[in-house]
């Protein structure tokens, strides 16, 4: 149901009405709307504005008119106060829901302040009392001051804090070993030879095991052919007592040094 408009809609009375008339016929109907059963609109004869409730053909269906009209005379639509009042009586005016989640900011308020649950649907504005967080020291193994950096504390590293890729034993050493979980990896050492009662020997191996050796101080053989000696000698020397000494000549003693042949010994100087 509703108050129906067009444009350009004029024409004129097919016959002359008299006053109380409830319908009327026109010369033609174009332009006029369309109403449906429960629509109007408003049409003026003359100068008398007429409701009009149906339309069928050139027979326009109206309320009792208030005077009579005469064939010829004009009927209209045109923009009334009966159609403007009609329409802003059918107008669907919107009302916005005050249900949860359809309301609208509270008023109110302050510089600071924030909105707040209070029920379902409703917000109301309150202060923060709390709007500075303060993060809490570490303290144990990982400690930090005033939410500093953090310290490992002294003697708190152990192997259980450590990423290795075995268990491990007593004894075993910790290698790096890359492409081992965490890198890191307990291996056996390779120990030495017991030192009891080797006293003065040197530590050789056969490229497997490592053992004592004697260093034979005494060898007076060469497998090269022949011993080489330097010809200039540089240093103070003293050939022990009862002892014989061998040089290729020729020998220079370097200024401001001297070779003492002690008692009982010879130097030979081939």
């Amino acid at each position: 149901m509703a108050v129906k408009f067009s444009n350009n809609a004029a024409t004129t009375l097919a016959s002359g009405i008299s006053g109380g008339a409830t319908s009327f016929t026109v010369v033609s109907n174009t332009g006029f709307p369309t109403l449906g059963g429960s629509d109007w609109t408003y049409v003026t004869i003359d100068s008398e504005v007429v409701k009009v409730t149906a339309i069928s053909g050139t027979t326009f269906t109206c309320d009792a008119t208030s005077g009579a009209h005469s064939t010829s005379d004009n009927v209209e639509l045109r923009m009334t106060a009966e159609l403007l009042d009609d329409f802003a009586e059918d107008l669907d005016i919107y009302t916005h829901p005050t249900s949860a989640g359809n309301k609208h900011i509270p008023t109110g308020g302050s510089s600071g302040e924030f909105l707040k649950y209070d029920s379902s649907g409703t917000a109301v504005w309150a202060a923060d009392n709390d709007t500075v967080y303060t993060h809490p020291n570490h303290t144990g193994e990982v400690t930090s001051t005033n939410d500093g950096a953090t310290v490992i504390a002294d003697d708190t590293v152990d192997e259980a804090n450590l990423k290795i890729s075995n268990a491990g034993s007593n004894g075993q050493y910790l290698q790096k070993q890359t492409g081992d979980t965490g890198g890191l990896t307990w291996a056996d050492v390779d120990a030495l030879p017991s030192q009891t009662g080797n006293a003065g020997k040197y530590l050789t191996t056969d490229a497997s095991d490592a053992s004592w050796a004697t260093l034979d101080t005494d060898a007076n053989t060469t497998t090269k052919g022949l011993y080489e000696h330097a010809h200039t000698i540089s240093a103070d020397y003293t050939i022990s007592s009862s002892n014989n000494a061998l040089s290729a000549s020729p020998i220079t003693i370097d200024t401001g040094y001297s070779v003492t042949v002690s008692s009982g010994s010879t130097w030979i100087i081939v």
